[in-house]
């Protein structure tokens, strides 16, 4: 069987990102590979981790791959991979002669898969979407994969005894846009904005109704004087001062091309989160 990928792009150091086309290798787990001059890595589009070992992967290697996935498609780099393309393809051939049909084994990514100010993740998700069965979130967070481990820090606003079993808390992920996550006690989270009475991305489902109920309840019951922080008078407000105490000022200690977090002005009003599902 020839199994092709898609030549996404060449990143600073003149390495290549490929995505797999219906691959059905890694248990299935979305992921996209790394082709240097040294070694390959595969690595998840889940979470910032290799899918099938645990080589070292150097420090320039890894700020290599970040810089890439951050970039804006150009589409003049996506034209000059056809050359490499078409190489790779030559010598495939040439190796493998007996064990392949016709089917070039690298494909190039077609301009119309390219959307306006798209960055070079966004093409990925949307290229394994489109080529393999696994499916991911369409706007799946990027995890941080220069610390090559799931970069994520929570801070919970909202514990149990709250939420009838489930949580609140904020969360220092890729997302930018000022949310928290609230979490049932059957595991399901649901991201939602600080500053505005929606969802961060679509759901399979919305809150029911007593859900909500319980969601909104919290938010404006006073904070507990043994859990109160300086200026903060109900769940909401805990929230708003987490989020900007966890991930605004992260931004001064963060490399120049790390997303910046947005700071939620202290003057916000708490939105009406009971029409969240209207």
């Amino acid at each position: 069987m020839n199994f092709q990928s898609i030549i996404i792009g060449k990143t600073n150091k003149k390495s290549l990102i490929t995505v797999c086309v219906n691959c059905e290798g890694y248990s299935h787990i979305p992921h996209f590979n790394y082709i240097s001059k040294k070694q390959n890595f595969t690595i998840s589009l889940i979470s910032a981790k290799l899918v099938d070992d645990m080589k070292n992967i150097e420090l320039a290697d890894r700020t290599d791959i970040e810089e890439f996935l951050n970039k804006i498609v150009d589409i003049k780099d996506i034209e000059k991979t056809k050359k490499t393309a078409k190489k790779w393809n030559k010598q495939f051939a040439r190796e493998n002669r007996k064990t392949t049909d016709s089917k070039d084994r690298y494909v190039v990514v077609y301009n119309a898969d390219i959307e306006k100010d798209m960055t070079y993740w966004e093409l990925i998700i949307k290229l394994w979407n489109k080529n393999n069965k696994n499916k991911t979130p369409k706007n799946l967070c990027k995890p941080y994969y220069r610390n090559f481990i799931e970069y994520i820090d929570t801070a919970c606003f909202g514990i149990e005894k709250h939420l009838e079993g489930g949580r609140c808390y904020t969360i220092q992920d890729q997302e930018r846009t000022p949310h928290f996550i609230y979490e049932l006690n059957t595991g399901e989270k649901f991201g939602i904005l600080f500053e505005k009475a929606e969802y961060l991305y679509p759901n399979p489902r919305k809150l029911t109704q007593d859900e909500l109920d319980v969601l909104v309840n919290f938010l404006i019951t006073p904070v507990d004087e043994e859990y109160k922080r300086k200026d903060v008078s109900n769940g909401w407000e805990d929230g708003v001062w987490l989020w900007n105490k966890q991930n605004y000022d992260y931004n001064k200690h963060s490399p120049s091309w790390f997303p910046k977090y947005k700071r939620i002005d202290e003057n916000t009003p708490m939105p009406d989160y009971s029409k969240l599902n209207d």
